[in-house]
């Protein structure tokens, strides 16, 4: 991502209806998948908010990120724990931590098998990995190549690069109410070659509002099922060591 959308993200962070109930998605996850976690690893930390908050909860989290300026951020908020590093290259040894976070990172990294592997050295056996990742190819916009993506994800495509090494235990779609708007609003500006702005930088009180509100039904929904497609997606792994 570029140095100048940390800081964007770090403005909008608390309050834009996108993170905030992410947030609050990955929190129900550790309740429900690794309620006993006792060291927390969260790869591609950003500038901050939920490492903050799960340390503030008393929970043990380091976090990485490749960004200085992120990290910089997470520091300014009191966040401990912090390294920059690669997904690639961890700087911890073999079978460190209980359970990892990676929201939103694997479409930025290349060799996408090299970290997961990577990955799995430092996860303690039986350890439990919460993956996020963007989904379908036909909802790629000008905001991917911002962020510099290298794909978008399907479920079947991520089985097949997690299957060798993990265990599915949750698996879902989300962002499933908003889909048909986003997909349209992306049909819109791909048809007339429209650039967009930075969706961070879309943070109408109104808008973030209604969006919060509709994007926060899915939480009670996934408690139950799976949704059948969205613009995002999960997968809850669990090491097979």
């Amino acid at each position: 991502m570029e140095e100048k959308n940390y800081n964007i993200m770090h403005e909008i962070e608390l309050s834009h209806w996108w993170y905030k109930v992410r947030r609050l998605l990955v929190k129900q996850l550790l309740q429900k998948y690794a309620f006993n976690a006792e060291k927390i690893l969260d790869i591609g930390c950003g500038t901050g908010a939920l490492i903050k908050e799960l340390q503030q909860e008393g929970k043990e989290v380091f976090g990485v990120d490749m960004s200085k300026t992120a990290l910089n951020f997470c520091s300014a908020q009191g966040v401990k724990n912090l390294f920059q590093a690669q997904v690639t290259q961890l700087p911890f040894v073999e079978k460190s931590f209980d359970t990892i976070l990676m929201l939103d990172v694997l479409e930025h990294v290349e060799d996408e098998n090299k970290a997961m592997t990577e990955i799995k050295r430092v996860l303690r056996s039986n350890g439990v990995i919460i993956i996020f990742v963007p989904c379908f190819k036909f909802l790629w916009s000008n905001q991917d190549d911002i962020s510099k993506h290298y794909r978008r994800y399907t479920i079947p495509k991520l089985n097949i690069l997690v299957k060798k090494n993990f265990s599915i235990v949750k698996q879902s779609y989300f962002n499933f109410f908003l889909f048909p708007l986003i997909l349209l609003a992306r049909f819109i500006m791909n048809l007339f070659k429209i650039k967009s702005i930075p969706e961070g930088k879309i943070n109408n009180i109104f808008i973030n509002n209604i969006f919060s509100f509709i994007f926060r039904q899915e939480l009670w929904f996934l408690n139950f099922l799976s949704f059948p497609f969205g613009v995002s997606a999960f997968l809850v792994l669990k090491n097979k060591d």
